[in-house]
């Protein structure tokens, strides 16, 4: 396995709309945290899944291709979505079009051998109202 890659991902997604809330990426750590063990190897998955969490959080490309391997597959991709790391940055380059200011916060992090599941809550701003509205 490279330093700090990893292979597969499962991301659930929760969207919310809030107003006020501001998130850096420097800033992002799990507000859980479960793992199958401690090891080097964990360490490197936690850090490659945080990059993953950052690209979200600011749509910089290069957390994605730090994060990703180039054989990454999002199980399942959206229907519709390309797969692997393209497929990836064109979600986020779109979701950006339309949510300009867009950041997130890491709700869980789960780590399973090779595997990691990331839940992110996306964020970003209402002038009138605050929604919430979930995706699985």
């Amino acid at each position: 396995m490279n330093k700090g890659k990893i292979k597969t991902a499962t991301t659930a997604i929760c969207i919310a709309i809030l107003l006020g809330s501001s998130v850096q990426a420097n800033e992002l750590k799990p507000g859980k945290f479960v793992s199958t063990d401690q090891s080097v190897h964990t360490v490197e998955i936690k850090q490659a899944a945080m990059n993953y969490a950052k690209f979200w959080n600011t749509g910089k490309e290069a957390y994605a291709r730090e994060a990703l391997l180039e054989n990454f597959q999002d199980m399942p991709p959206p229907k519709g979505r390309k797969k692997g790391i393209e497929g990836v940055l064109k979600a986020s380059q779109n979701f950006r079009k339309v949510i300009p200011n867009l950041h997130v916060e890491v709700e869980h992090l789960l780590i399973y051998d090779s595997f990691f599941q990331l839940q992110l809550c996306l964020l970003f701003y209402s002038h009138k109202q605050v929604y919430q509205h979930s995706l699985s």
